[in-house]
């Protein structure tokens, strides 16, 4: 049996399938680096940088989007919680319900269930 985070993740796969840029969520230790023109990046802890000085680490769900295959992708941003995480990919999502074929549509009524209406 799926825990209820790999349930809701496995809808917000479903939701961005065929769309250029994919959903990523991991948990741990992350390094929240300034950089040389004030640029803020969270990079996961002991990857060093070279981009600039490392002001703190932060435990938490990174969350960010990216191409596969590409370099294109989003900043990383880290959330306290899951949720925090998932409605953070979930409004950059900029697909519409309507659009959608009824499976997808199922993976995005989890999804607006989990986040309470979002």
């Amino acid at each position: 049996m799926k825990s209820r985070e790999e349930q809701i993740l496995d809808a917000l796969h479903t939701v961005y399938e065929g769309e250029f840029m994919r959903p990523y969520i991991e948990y741990g230790s992350w390094d929240l680096v300034e950089g040389e023109w004030g640029d803020v990046w969270y990079v996961p802890e002991g990857e060093g940088t070279m981009v600039g000085e490392v002001k703190d680490v932060i435990e938490g769900w990174g969350a960010w989007l990216s191409a596969p295959g590409y370099l294109d992708r989003t900043d990383t941003m880290v959330f306290e919680s899951f949720k925090d995480a998932i409605e953070h990919l979930w409004d950059l999502y900029g697909g519409e319900y309507e659009d959608l074929p009824p499976e997808k549509k199922e993976a995005f009524d989890v999804i607006e269930r989990f986040l309470g209406g979002h």
